[in-house]
């Protein structure tokens, strides 16, 4: 995936399943391994029933308290764009009827590398109910 994080200032990626990996303070120093707690997750509650789920396809290791969470996302819900410097991901019903799009852009101001190269990302998260 498309980096999180500005022009040679360090950053993070976020891999096809929706995880957060490739650590990066310096450029060429990599660290590749995933935080668990680092994730995105929807919760909806529709008629009194409350429904939850992470959006990652990477399930937690077993002995963490992590693992009671719901991580149910089928590997190929989610569809992974980019066009640096934004990108974005798309699921479609990661719960009945509900479309989640998180849009992350990293800092990049043409002619402005100092700006440009600050590790900081935003992130815009669409939730559309489907139903309506």
């Amino acid at each position: 995936g498309a980096p999180c994080g500005g022009m040679g200032g360090g950053g993070v990626g976020r891999g096809y399943k929706g995880e957060f990996r490739r650590w990066s303070l310096y450029p060429g120093r990599y660290h590749h391994h995933v935080v668990e707690a680092d994730c995105f997750a929807v919760r909806i509650q529709r008629a009194g029933k409350v429904c939850a789920t992470v959006l990652s396809a990477t399930p937690p290791s077993p002995s963490t308290p992590l693992s009671a969470w719901n991580y149910s996302l089928p590997r190929d819900s989610g569809t992974y764009h980019a066009c640096f410097p934004l990108s974005w991901t798309v699921y479609e019903d990661p719960l009945p009827e509900l479309r989640v799009t998180i849009k992350q852009i990293s800092p990049f101001i043409p002619h402005n590398y100092s700006e440009s190269s600050l590790p900081t990302v935003g992130f815009e998260v669409l939730v559309e109910n489907k139903v309506f």
